[in-house]
């Protein structure tokens, strides 16, 4: 009965944390909002990095960003492409910040 219950919890554990890392954004818009926990506190040398799923293209996008309560806010303007996906990933130098999934959806 423990292993059962462990094992529940593991698996639910990891369902969140793999929705966590997820992000939606609107392709109507094109100004977006990317709101997510870094692994150590940011400053201003920060690149946001997206590499589209479909074409495997690179592209590195600027931003604004904000830090407050251990989150950190991210702004940055483009146009997307509807039901696209992207993987997300901010560094710092050589250190990463955050890595993720982004989807385009209306």
């Amino acid at each position: 009965m423990v292993s059962y219950l462990l094992l529940e919890a593991v698996f639910i554990y990891g369902f969140f944390y793999y929705i966590c890392k997820m992000k939606v954004t609107n392709s109507i818009s094109v100004n977006h909002i990317l709101k997510f926990v870094p692994r150590f506190t940011p400053d201003s040398t920060m690149v946001l990095t997206l590499k589209s799923e479909e074409k495997k293209t690179i592209e590195t996008i600027p931003f604004t960003f904000s830090y407050l309560d251990s989150i950190c806010i991210i702004n940055f303007t483009k146009t997307f492409t509807n039901k696209t996906n992207f993987q997300i990933k901010i560094t710092q130098g050589i250190e990463v910040i955050y890595r993720g999934k982004l989807f385009i959806t209306n």
